[in-house]
């Protein structure tokens, strides 16, 4: 979806006569995540599949995919998905759409820069207070392009092409520093995470951690030991300590 001649008008008659409807599309690197979880039954939250406890037949495949947009689109939650692979949606929406990016395999698809959708799935959404039918659906991940790196993948986005020396941002640079702003926002919703679940301090380190050595948008511009990221476990766990 290209947008980038109504954002970049300065008349908004112009843009007006020339919107187009625009989806719930995202910009950015994904990182995919592929476990065997168990459901215990009862509402009970589905756990991580252990061999030595739970029946080989109750094992279910769950792919995680989290995108990491381009700072282009200021967005600033964390955007992610869950999904059961023997659901119509897996089978019918996304693998399909992933299959078309044309990789050798299903894994490849993580750390990839992409232009995915948001689009209505085939569970219905019931109204939260009443339980009837909204007449909408859950919505779930649709792949529709795969570009070969982040300055690709903000053409991609903005319609414009960048110069040779584009992805040599300058210290000072704007785009610089929104991407470093935007890469703290993911850390501390890891680290909130983390610390909402895991009371000791070296475990939510390890497991933010984790999260940061594993994504390159981020890993470029933090480390676990760096001064900011510190001092934000340690704002949140005192205030997990807070609660009462």
């Amino acid at each position: 979806m290209d947008i980038s001649k109504n954002v970049n008008s300065n008349d908004p008659w112009d843009v007006a006569e020339k919107e187009q409807p625009r989806g719930f599309e995202f910009y950015g690197q994904v990182h995919a995540d592929a476990n065997f979880i168990f459901f215990p039954g009862g509402g009970a939250t589905p756990v991580p599949f252990d061999a030595g406890i739970h029946p080989a037949n109750k094992r279910v495949t769950e792919i995680e995919f989290r995108i990491i947009p381009i700072p282009e689109q200021e967005i600033s939650w964390d955007e992610s998905l869950k999904i059961l692979t023997f659901s119509k949606e897996w089978h019918e929406i996304v693998k399909p759409s992933i299959d078309a990016l044309g990789l050798d395999k299903l894994r490849d698809i993580n750390n990839k820069w992409v232009r995915v959708a948001k689009v209505p799935g085939f569970r219905k959404r019931l109204d939260r207070d009443t339980g009837e039918d909204t007449g909408e659906f859950w919505a779930t991940y649709k792949f529709m392009e795969l570009y070969a790196d982040e300055r690709v993948c903000r053409e991609a986005y903005t319609g414009e092409a960048q110069n040779a020396n584009a992805a040599s941002f300058t210290k000072n640079d704007p785009i610089e520093d929104q991407s470093k702003k935007t890469a703290f926002t993911f850390i501390k919703v890891w680290i909130a995470k983390a610390a909402a679940y895991l009371q000791d301090r070296e475990m939510v380190e390890a497991d933010v951690k984790s999260e940061i050595d594993k994504n390159n948008l981020i890993s470029n511009y933090y480390s676990i030991d760096h001064p900011d990221v510190q001092k934000a476990i340690d704002d949140a766990m005192a205030k997990e300590n807070a609660r009462p």
